[in-house]
């Protein structure tokens, strides 16, 4: 019996593999949280809702101080003819092409907003409608001021190559 009770000792002692824990990924975090029992309206009411919020948090503030930046940029006087040596450094072209990549990756964050805007589903809901067709508009607006700066930023990027 003492070998039977020293044979169960020692399995218990040997290391056996500790189950593995699944880590939870970051996007399971970023998902809304469960609401109990919302109406397929109201849940479309917070779908536009959180577009608009990311929008004027993220999108509004860093798009002005853009815009603002490639109009001093622009009221920047050129830089003197001189014949000769070139004038224009490295580091003023990749400044310049940061115009450029910041303008790509502001429209195509404001094209997924738009895209996250057309799959709500508003159930023939009039307000809802009305709501995401303004929430449309006001991102459009944007987009259309963006737009406008396109032949700037792509006159700087020429200057600085």
């Amino acid at each position: 019996m003492s070998l039977a009770v020293a044979l169960l000792a020692s399995r218990s002692l040997v290391a056996q593999p500790k189950p593995k824990k699944r880590k939870k990924s970051k996007r399971s975090k970023l998902q809304r949280p469960e609401q109990p029992n919302l109406s397929q309206e109201q849940q479309a009411q917070q779908d536009i809702d959180a577009v608009l919020r990311d929008f004027e948090t993220n999108y509004v503030p860093e798009i002005d101080k853009y815009i603002e930046a490639v109009e001093q940029e622009i009221a920047k006087p050129g830089p003197s003819k001189r014949k000769g040596k070139k004038s224009a450094k490295k580091s003023d072209v990749s400044y310049k092409q940061k115009f450029e990549y910041q303008y790509l990756y502001f429209n195509e964050s404001l094209l997924k907003l738009l895209m996250k805007l057309d799959s709500v589903e508003i159930y023939d809901n009039q307000d809802l409608r009305a709501k995401r067709k303004q929430c449309i508009k006001t991102i459009q607006n944007y987009l259309k001021k963006l737009d406008s700066y396109k032949p700037e930023i792509d006159k700087l990027t020429k200057k600085g190559l």
